[in-house]
């Protein structure tokens, strides 16, 4: 056989003793080429659209090596498919309509999820299992799918376990789009419910799982672990749900409104925290075993909002230990600074919008105009990712809406740029957790459009770096 070892876009060879007399074009070509990367200048030069995609290299890759008559299999994610804002992307699916039979394309459905963890040793993920199959929940069932888990990954430090639960909106294989209302009181397609996995860290093994929330999905998750209780907020219906880690038993806590909240935190008074539709602080006192709600609003912009969906998106435990920052999920989104355990409703603190002014006549778009990925950085510094656009009418040129890193001292508030985050595929600003390893480098999970979604690390300076950054662990989703 002829065998050849290097890089296959740029070309250069690691070993090609045993590709000699290898012939140039091929009659059958099958790939599963790596996609969501940047390419530099030196792979893109054999190639007629230049790109930093390597999916789109690939695949001229695979075009300029084909005979007359041959026939390619190729595995491509589905924004080679979609995309028409970029000229490589255009021109490489022209010329391959143009000079090719385009037989059949397969999209897969949604809901196929795998568990990912980014491998220090190799600087690359890790892809663990498929959720559907650990949990018995098949994707083909014809039910809603087990689709992705939804900022619901809670730590267990004294045993090293990861509580993780997962999401609905996935639709069963046979439909383009599932309603959850409609679906409810069918047996053969609503959702299964919000599967709770226990994953221990230290052996890779799933140690048992169960189902969290009937027939919904699980929003976001927080472990109080002095008491062992897991607390969630599911969708559609947006209760507050408790689960006994030790009993494996789910209470319901009752309603918070309409509008899910994107994060639940702790006080410590054990008084697990969130927000409703319009705004307002809720929270569950287990003492009280009550929900109440706060009857102030948190901060907005009042020139032209009501605090209607103000509701937190992300939120990280400042330094001191005593307070909260938190950001809101609504266009011209806010930070703030909550002290939970001041006063009857605690003391919040409005630092302000934390995107750019933007056309006040035109419709919010929230996934363009977003703050999320919270993260307190080996320094003690507040990080996060939050929109810039260079013109008012950002709607009117959104791939030039950029994810800009930025840092917030907790001292004084102020705040610096740190890094613009690059995705060859388009817009990367809409990060939805961050977090920051052993070593005191950031990462940052992206979500949205356009697809592939994935991970963006920050290498942060040796000066601003110090052992174990990680700690003490974020215990919410």
């Amino acid at each position: 056989p002829h065998i050849w070892h290097g890089n296959s876009l740029s070309g250069i060879a690691a070993y090609d003793g045993l590709f000699q007399g290898a012939p140039q074009f091929f009659d059958v070509v099958l790939m599963n080429p790596p996609f969501g990367g940047k390419e530099g200048k030196e792979a893109q030069t054999p190639y007629e659209y230049k790109t930093g995609a390597t999916q789109v290299l690939f695949l001229q890759n695979v075009l300029n090596h084909m005979k007359t008559g041959s026939k390619c299999g190729i595995v491509l994610d589905e924004g080679v498919l979609f995309r028409v804002d970029a000229e490589a992307f255009v021109k490489t699916k022209r010329k391959l309509l143009e000079e090719c039979d385009v037989y059949c394309i397969v999209s897969l459905p949604g809901g196929i999820v795998k568990l990912v963890r980014y491998n220090e040793k190799r600087d690359a993920l890790d892809y663990l299992f498929d959720l559907d199959e650990m949990v018995g929940d098949p994707r083909d069932s014809g039910r809603a799918t087990q689709c992705k888990i939804h900022y619901s990954f809670a730590p267990s430090m004294h045993d090293g376990v990861l509580y993780m639960a997962t999401h609905l909106s996935g639709p069963p294989i046979d439909q383009p789009a599932y309603s959850p209302w409609k679906s409810w009181h069918d047996p053969e397609r609503c959702f299964r419910g919000s599967a709770l996995l226990a994953f221990d860290i230290r052996s890779d093994r799933v140690l048992w799982w169960d189902t969290l929330i009937p027939k919904e999905g699980c929003r976001c998750l927080l472990h109080d672990e002095e008491r062992g209780l897991l607390y969630a907020l599911s969708y559609p219906r947006d209760h507050l749900i408790v689960y006994d880690i030790k009993t494996r038993k789910m209470r319901d806590l009752g309603r918070i409104g309409s509008i899910n909240a994107q994060v639940l935190f702790l006080d410590a008074r054990h008084r697990v925290w969130t927000t409703d539709d319009y705004g307002h602080l809720v929270r569950y006192d287990p003492e009280k075993d009550r929900i109440e709600r706060s009857p102030y609003v948190l901060p907005h912009n009042d020139l032209y909002q009501t605090g209607w969906h103000s509701v937190f998106y992300d939120a990280v435990r400042a330094p001191d230990g005593r307070s909260v920052f938190a950001t809101t999920w609504n266009g011209n989104p806010y930070m703030m600074r909550i002290w939970p355990d001041e006063g009857d409703w605690g003391r919040v603190e409005n630092l302000g919008p934390v995107t750019p002014d933007h056309d006040p006549t035109q419709p919010e778009l929230y996934f363009l105009d977003h703050c999320g990925g919270l993260t307190i950085g080996g320094d003690g510094q507040l990080y996060y990712v939050a929109s810039k656009w260079p013109r008012k009418d950002y709607y009117a040129e959104p791939d030039k809406v950029a994810g800009v890193v930025w840092r917030l001292d907790p001292a004084t508030h102020q705040r610096q740029e740190v890094a613009v985050l690059q995705k060859p595929e388009g817009r990367s600003q809409y990060v939805s957790r961050g977090g920051v390893d052993h070593n005191g480098d950031l990462f940052f999970g992206h979500v949205g459009f356009p697809r592939p979604v994935g991970m963006f690390k920050v290498t942060v300076p040796a000066e601003r770096k110090r052992p174990n950054s990680h700690l003490p662990i974020r215990m919410w989703g």
